[in-house]
């Protein structure tokens, strides 16, 4: 008998160990499009390929940071060196800016690709916004269909202003409906460097005593996406190029993915002697359950679960139903019960499905606007039509039953 109980149990383990595996093989093929700019993170919106190659670029000379910018100069005496910041936003706080222009001053180079920069903008006296292309608000987006939104994804015409960077062919970024330009800068220090479609600058250069910043408004084209395209890999390339070949520090503080330690029993596992107790107290745990466990087990009685006498009267009145044949009335009543789910749900009226009606469905269900319109077109002519078989109820239960399984809520 014990023989068998660990048997069991290594089975058990063995088993355990396997789907862990497959479950985390699948998770690394499912892509996500979140934002990271992480450089170990694989996903479109990571930065992997594009750090990797940037110790190539730099000859090797590239530290990865993981602290603060206050905490990196305050700790450390740095030559004049080189600092990238890529993530869909920068925010530093007022002593990281004002450690930033000290080692601009010296000579250092600050790269950073981002859609808004926090403080950074007031201190280098410059402003980053939407395009124009781009400005619509909410209500304006209403009135857009999916084809509308679509086209507005791709963000053409990229390119560099310098003859010796600039390609024959303009840029295209495919995935881009969140565009940021520059609107102004202090011309008196400010060199522009890049443009887009429209002619409006997204790059620029700042000098800021012996050394500089540069500005660049579309972080996503150092990313994983574009990055493993041959047409768009090399714009990352050449923006970088503004950068001397010397010592140069990656910043991984600063990003949307940063992958923080949220387990609980992080003190724990930081002692070794509260992690050896740990281990001794799950361990002492798991064999009082195997063996303390039987030595405790007493018959459990048997108990007959109550009949549910709805399910009874349910299928009565179904048998009722079919045996006269109504089927517009089960139609009518199927109907009936779905509008009022809608209702409560997504707190629209039903009375008439006119395109407001259908947009406004589907965005909250999120489920596809054809289905939606097919769904309440054939609801919409079962309520004016009498006489139905039960080929129409068995197309507006699947109707139904397709909209219940892909809607959000």
């Amino acid at each position: 008998m014990l023989k068998r109980s660990w048997f069991l149990f290594l089975l058990f383990g063995l088993a355990v160990a396997v789907l862990v595996m497959l479950s985390s093989r699948t998770a690394e093929r499912q892509y996500s499009w979140k934002n990271f700019f992480t450089a170990d993170e694989r996903q479109p919106w990571g930065c992997k390929i594009f750090r990797d190659y940037t110790d190539e670029i730099f000859d090797g000379e590239v530290s990865t940071v993981r602290a603060t910018i206050t905490d990196q100069f305050r700790k450390n005496n740095i030559p004049p060196a080189n600092y990238i910041f890529i993530n869909s936003q920068f925010s530093p706080t007022f002593s990281d800016v004002n450690y930033l222009c000290k080692f601009a001053e010296k000579g250092g180079s600050i790269f950073i690709a981002a859609g808004e920069f926090g403080l950074l903008e007031d201190s280098l006296k410059f402003r980053s916004a939407y395009s124009k292309q781009d400005d619509y608000d909410f209500q304006t987006t209403q009135n857009l269909t999916l084809d509308d939104l679509s086209k507005g994804d791709t963000l053409r015409g990229v390119n560099f202003l310098n003859p010796k960077l600039k390609r024959e062919t303009d840029y295209i970024f495919d995935k881009e409906f969140d565009h940021r330009i520059i609107r102004f800068a202090n011309p008196k220090n400010t060199t522009s460097l890049g443009r887009d479609g429209s002619g409006n600058i997204n790059f620029i250069r700042i000098k800021w005593g012996k050394g500089e910043f540069l500005i660049h408004t579309l972080p996503r084209a150092f990313t994983n996406y574009y990055m493993a395209d041959s047409v768009t890999a090399s714009y990352g390339f050449r923006a970088i190029s503004y950068l001397p070949v010397r010592k140069t520090f990656w910043d991984e503080k600063y990003k949307d993915g940063l992958k923080e330690n949220r387990d609980t029993r992080r003190f724990l596992f930081s002692e070794p002697a509260l992690k050896l107790s740990y281990y001794v107290l799950i361990g002492t745990g798991t064999l009082l359950l195997l063996f303390g466990g039987k030595r405790r087990q007493r018959p459990v009685p048997e108990v007959k679960p109550l009949q549910n006498s709805t399910l009874a009267f349910v299928e009565t009145i179904g048998t009722l139903y079919y045996r006269e044949g109504n089927t517009q009335d089960i139609i009518n009543k199927k109907i009936s019960y779905f509008l009022e789910s809608v209702r409560a749900r997504f707190y629209v009226q039903t009375t008439v499905f006119d395109e407001p009606f259908l947009q406004k469905v589907s965005g909250q269900s999120g489920v596809n606007f054809v289905q939606v319109m097919e769904l309440f077109q054939l609801i919409d002519r079962l309520r004016h039509t009498n006489g139905n078989g039960s080929g129409e109820l068995r197309k507006l239960e699947q109707h139904i039953w397709d909209f219940n399984q892909n809607s959000k809520r």
